[in-house]
């Protein structure tokens, strides 16, 4: 039996010399995930992705009204939706998901290149493992929204920041640049490269290199200065909201009913509860003995990953003052691969068979990590399209202003979508507050000063936007200027219990 295991030990660690193999599995594997977990039957399900859609296929005809600092996704997006033509949002959608999915496994090999400056090429190999079955990035990837491109995009820039040879910073600014343009934490690829020209400074020549780099960078992002002074905007104006919801001049969800003594503590408590969020089920057992291993044996190439980290969390914190997205973090999740791969080595150092174990410890992150998507996405479909059916039902069968807790059913459904502070066509508009409403006398003054002609109202789910809607709900008769125009009983529906009503402007103004 030792005989046996010896030589499949020894066939492994053949397996494991076939750099160009495993990168080839690694890949295929990601893909048959990614493919296998997309809901292709759904349409999208993120604000954020239908926002993006609605500014490609606008790019596609010229037209770039919805131009801002972070262009560069919608506009990638935008290449391909130039070879198709369909009749509804629904195919685009289909080719978002293939676009983000083809670039999130294009990541692959960019991290096994960035692992190897770190660990053994063997331990690099299983660092991109991770990387490619980690449930929270592949999810994310489904989503059809910005992380995939601005994590490619980012590692690009650090493993070019990570060369000895200077002339690679050239690229790291360039691509640091077209990080920044995807999404505003792209600022953190700029301190690292800085980080990394600063501990190297050593001729002019050195000095000549970082400059041209530095005009490259400004020349990349120089959007982020001409889109503001253009349209007479702050520049970098989450400086400005972080400001202001500090101060408590404006109110988020996230951070509602919040004082400003604690909309920075709250902020942090989120952050760092976000951090062992994004690595659920099996990074948060496995990078702190990597972190700890990492800061006794400090080189130039961990500390640049540190640099990277607390960027990235120090970046976050403004973020986390308006709200509680943990895929601000995501940057975050291939380091914490390459800490798990060094806590990996310390635990198999005193392993006789180490190759066996750590196939034997793959195959069990592959399947937890099936297990925990299996989870997460388990959709009722049928509820799901009830939903969606009811946002296609008011799009075809209402005009007006409305307001209500079904957002994305209803956008997503709305035809020749335009966008500014709202959501509408010619013939509808959907009014987003950007804040809880929790009381009769802020959801009037909110619809009166937006002229809102309905509210559309989800039963029995939590009001975690619209609480005053329980209110509303409990006790109807009381609002006589709230006429109940629509009851989705009537639309013999099994799961969606949902309800209109028109409001009475004259009613109200009476009363």
């Amino acid at each position: 039996m030792t005989e046996y295991l010896q030589v499949v030990e020894n066939t492994l660690e053949k397996l494991f010399a076939k750099t160009f193999l495993i990168i080839t599995i690694s890949i295929i594997l990601g893909l048959i995930i990614r493919i296998y977990f997309t809901p292709w039957n759904l349409p999208l399900n993120s604000p954020d992705a239908i926002i993006i859609m609605i500014e490609g296929l606008a790019y596609t005809k010229g037209d770039f009204t919805y131009f801002t600092p972070r262009f560069l996704w919608p506009a990638f997006n935008s290449i391909f939706f130039m070879f198709f033509n369909f009749d509804n949002n629904f195919g685009y959608a289909n080719i978002m998901r293939i676009v983000t999915i083809s670039v999130s496994v294009a990541t692959i090999p960019i991290v096994y290149l960035v692992s190897k400056q770190i660990v053994k090429k063997k331990y690099a190999l299983l660092a991109t493992i991770l990387f490619t079955i980690e449930p929270n990035l592949v999810e994310n990837s489904i989503f059809s929204i910005s992380e995939s491109m601005f994590i490619f995009l980012g590692l690009i820039a650090f493993y070019f920041a990570m060369q000895k040879n200077d002339k690679y910073l050239l690229f790291a600014f360039l691509f640091a640049g077209l990080s920044f343009d995807t999404r505003l934490n792209g600022i953190v690829l700029f301190i690292v490269v800085v980080y990394s020209c600063l501990t190297r400074i050593k001729t002019k020549r050195t000095w000549l290199i970082i400059l041209i780099g530095l005009c490259i960078f400004v020349a990349i992002s120089s959007n982020h200065i001409i889109h503001p002074l253009l349209n007479e905007t702050p520049l970098f104006p989450i400086i400005g909201n972080t400001i202001d919801t500090i101060s408590n001049e404006r109110s988020y969800v996230s951070t509602y009913e919040v004082d400003s003594l604690n909309i920075l503590s709250n902020a942090l408590k989120n952050e760092l509860l976000h951090i062992l969020r994004i690595s659920i089920p099996y990074l948060f057992v496995l990078f702190p003995i990597g972190v700890i291993i990492s800061l006794t044996n400090l080189n130039n190439q961990t500390k640049l990953v540190f640099v990277a980290i607390i960027t990235t969390l120090a970046i976050a914190i403004p973020q986390y003052t308006m709200s509680n997205e943990y895929r601000n973090l995501f940057f975050l999740t291939p380091f914490l691969c390459i800490f798990s791969v060094i806590g990996i080595q310390k635990l198999v150092e005193k392993v006789d068979m180490k190759n066996i174990f750590l196939i034997l410890l793959v195959a069990g992150l592959i399947l937890l990590s099936a297990n925990f998507l299996k989870d997460r996405y388990d959709i009722d479909e049928n509820y799901f399209l009830e939903k969606d059916d009811f946002g296609k039902y008011v799009v075809n069968n209402f005009e007006g202003n409305i307001v209500g807790n079904m957002r994305l059913e209803i956008i997503r459904n709305i035809p020749d979508m335009q966008l500014d502070s709202k959501f509408y066509n010619e013939k509808m508009a959907f009014f987003d507050p950007g804040t809880r409403i929790d009381s009769i006398p802020q959801l009037m003054k909110f619809s009166k000063e937006n002229n809102i002609d309905y509210f559309i109202i989800e039963e029995y789910v939590l009001q975690k936007y619209y609480p005053v809607f329980d209110e509303i709900l409990m006790d109807k008769n009381q609002y006589v200027y709230l006429e109940e125009v629509f009851d989705s009983d009537s639309l013999d529906y099994k799961k969606l219990k949902a309800k209109i009503f028109k409001i009475n402007w004259s009613e109200y103004n009476d009363i």
